[in-house]
């Protein structure tokens, strides 16, 4: 067991992968819980999303990585591994810790989650209109949060909810703002006026414990350009060429990385090898059919 750096963290690794296909190791989201759940990162925002060439398991840090961006070409497993993401935010957290705001411009791909106890409304946002409004409603927030931070004298979420319990006073939960396929979404809405807003989120929300999530085709380099320096981690699928490598990652990378196999993830200036792990439409349903039942 070692740590990479705060961002992301390997854990134990497996002995056998579950199945194969097309010659290819298919990592269950089952097998890389079993390994981090067995090593010391068994906190509430430590996020187990694959394996690493090695076969250990790779965690994401969320409070330490903060904004993550998913790149890669339709079809393959963008939004797989959002799921994966919000999969083990919803085992690990419940909806008193952990609110979530989900983001489906396609109308398809987190249909499964809705009315889950930890969504914002119990409900999918599909319509720019009620992204705008989610996103100011989340620069309220994060501004409330800050004041609340300074009154407190402390800096980060953190602190100021370890402060407040000796007190008995509200503390406040993590937020997750997850946009699946953000180049659509600026496609119907006033673009202009979501970059802004957007942009303005993503520079002030890590400290008040608010996270984003986005993923969007590695093609769409205007994306980047808006919005790529305020992401700090990066996770790119299936890179196949030095010019995406250099558009997304934002330097050039070892060819034996460009077989279109595998996930790369940037975080605090490293660059990792990995496989992602995979959940399916059934597994979901199960986990949320089960916290239906425990009503978390």
């Amino acid at each position: 067991m070692r740590d990479i750096n705060k961002q992301m963290i390997l854990v134990n690794c497996l002995k056998d992968y579950p199945n194969e296909i097309g010659g290819r190791k298919l990592v269950s989201i089952k097998e890389v819980f079993k390994g981090q759940m067995a090593g010391e990162y068994d906190l509430p925002l430590i996020l187990p999303i694959g394996t690493d060439e090695n076969d250990c398991v790779i965690c994401l840090d969320l409070e330490n990585s903060g904004n993550i961006f998913i790149c890669g070409a339709t079809g393959v497993g963008k939004s797989v591994l959002i799921n994966n993401i919000i999969a083990s935010l919803v085992i690990k957290n419940t909806a008193d810790s952990l609110e979530l705001i989900l983001v489906d411009p396609k109308m398809v791909e987190f249909t499964q989650w809705n009315n889950l106890s930890h969504l914002k409304n119990r409900k999918i946002i599909y319509e720019a209109n009620d992204v705008n409004v989610a996103i100011d409603n989340l620069l309220y927030e994060v501004e409330n949060r800050i004041n609340a931070f300074k009154s407190e004298g402390v800096y980060t979420m953190k602190d100021y909810n370890e402060k407040v319990r000796l007190n008995n006073k509200a503390q406040f939960k993590s937020i997750v703002f997850i946009i699946d396929e953000i180049a659509d979404l600026l496609l119907y809405s006033n673009s202009k006026q979501t970059v802004n807003k957007l942009s303005m989120l993503l520079q002030k929300c890590r400290s008040a414990g608010i996270y984003v999530i986005a993923s969007s085709q590695c093609t769409q380099s205007y994306i980047f350009n808006a919005f790529g320096g305020n992401f700090s981690t990066k996770i790119a699928l299936k890179i196949v060429t030095h010019d995406e490598a250099i558009s997304f990652i934002g330097n050039e990378i070892p060819t034996k990385l460009l077989n279109g196999q595998f996930e790369l993830l940037k975080a605090n200036g490293q660059i990792s090898l990995g496989m992602a792990a995979y959940i399916d439409v059934k597994e979901i349903e199960r986990l949320t059919n089960l916290l239906f039942e425990l009503n978390c």
